[in-house]
């Protein structure tokens, strides 16, 4: 990734002058010493930051109980996703009162966290009070609506850019997983493309961000249509990747080392 920033010089990244200091930040990106790439590797402290209270959560919902963790995820959710997704549609549509209310989120429960607790209730089957033509219904109408004013956002301001830290994707995950848990094993006819796909997810996350780039720096967009472009970027990102994926796999040290696939 780092090389092909490099080489194909993509305007959204500095330029890097003279071979030896190409090489010197290849090995402080790679010492993750500076942050060159660290937009595509945001994850990595966070895990750690996770793996690191991940113990003391378990300790808590075994001890006590998983409501014990109800008012600070609230508070999080409140706080770090609900009022500034709120804020955030007030400004794009010129209203200038914002709501002011804050906490320091990451001193008392990371945001992140959040996501544990609910992987921990759809483990335990939580949701199973909740019919799957709900879930399925709320969660089409959800994503929809998330789509509509992804574009409509663009079209009004700059790009919105999606992140764990909104509502919406907290609830499309909610679901989503749900309706997994309860109907993977309806896939089984599939299980050989999902199993694959599964496998090289990881590749496909990084080099598809490459290609991205490079449709978004060297062809723009390819129609007027927002949803004809979320459509082919998405599309051909992904297609791409894979097809690239799959031909380079073939090469053994690239497949281990490059797309860490097993």
């Amino acid at each position: 990734m780092y090389w092909v920033i490099v080489l194909t010089k993509i305007p959204s990244y500095e330029e890097i002058h003279g071979f030896g200091h190409k090489i010197e930040y290849m090995i402080r990106t790679m010492l993750f010493d500076q942050t060159y790439t660290y937009g595509n590797l945001w994850y990595i402290p966070v895990i750690l930051g996770l793996y690191t209270v991940l113990p003391f959560v378990s300790l808590g919902i075994q001890k006590l109980s998983v409501r014990a963790f109800a008012v600070p995820t609230v508070l999080v959710l409140v706080s770090a996703m609900l009022i500034p997704d709120i804020n955030d549609i007030l400004e794009s549509i010129g209203y200038s009162g914002l709501i002011n209310f804050h906490i320091s989120y990451t001193d008392i429960f990371s945001v992140y966290l959040p996501y544990v607790i609910i992987g921990y209730l759809i483990n335990n089957k939580y949701m199973e009070r909740f019919k799957s033509q709900v879930l399925i219904v709320s969660l089409a109408v959800i994503f929809a609506l998330y789509i509509m004013y992804t574009i409509w956002y663009g079209q009004h301001k700059s790009y919105y850019d999606i992140s764990y830290y909104h509502i919406p994707t907290v609830l499309i995950s909610l679901l989503a997983f749900e309706l997994i848990r309860r109907f993977g094993n309806e896939i089984k006819h599939c299980r050989k493309t999902v199993t694959y796909i599964s496998r090289i997810s990881f590749a496909i996350y990084f080099v598809h961000i490459i290609v991205m780039e490079f449709i978004r720096f060297n062809i723009g967009e390819f129609a007027h249509s927002g949803i004809i472009n979320l459509v082919l970027y998405e599309g051909l990102s992904v297609g791409i990747s894979v097809a690239f994926i799959y031909v380079l796999s073939y090469i053994k040290p690239i497949k281990k080392y490059v797309f860490m696939i097993k």
